[in-house]
């Protein structure tokens, strides 16, 4: 039993414990965000044992419900939502855990079709400037020759 935790734990602290590329290896192109600009925007975190880590991004549907995609929700350990914070290492970051987590029904694995998933938080988010619901567009409405932000 303590060899299978050992083994556990160290499986859980390579994963989630590897040093991140900084965003000039990780971004084509882009330009950082200041402060508030997506406040819909939040990091998906999978925590293992006490090792947390982030593994995806979403977005804020309500103070309760975030979008995310089906190949981020984990077979094992607990997920976590951080809102608010511009970057993880600084600044507050509201944090609930996931309830639930409800995959689309024709998901079959990877990142291919349907691959689109939501997560139900154990307790709401509060809203602020930093904090609040992605501005989604009324059913059949489709932005044709627009530039959008995923």
């Amino acid at each position: 039993m303590l060899r299978t935790s050992a083994i556990i734990l160290l499986l859980a602290a390579v994963a989630l414990g590897s040093s991140p590329k900084t965003s000039d290896e990780r971004i084509v192109g882009g330009h950082d965000a200041y402060a508030g600009q997506f406040p819909y925007q939040i990091t998906l975190q999978q925590v293992i044992l006490f090792i947390r880590g982030h593994i995806c991004g979403g977005s804020i549907l309500n103070e309760n419900w975030v979008l995310t995609a089906a190949h981020c929700i984990p077979n094992f350990g607990s997920l976590e939502v951080g809102a608010g914070a511009h970057n993880l290492n600084q600044g507050a970051l509201q944090t609930q855990r996931v309830s639930r987590s409800v995959i689309h029904a024709l998901y079959t694995g990877g990142v291919g079709p349907y691959d689109i998933a939501l997560v139900q938080l154990q307790s709401p988010l509060t809203f602020n400037q930093f904090v609040s619901a992605i501005n989604l567009p009324a059913a059949g409405k489709i932005h044709s020759g627009r530039y959008l932000s995923l």
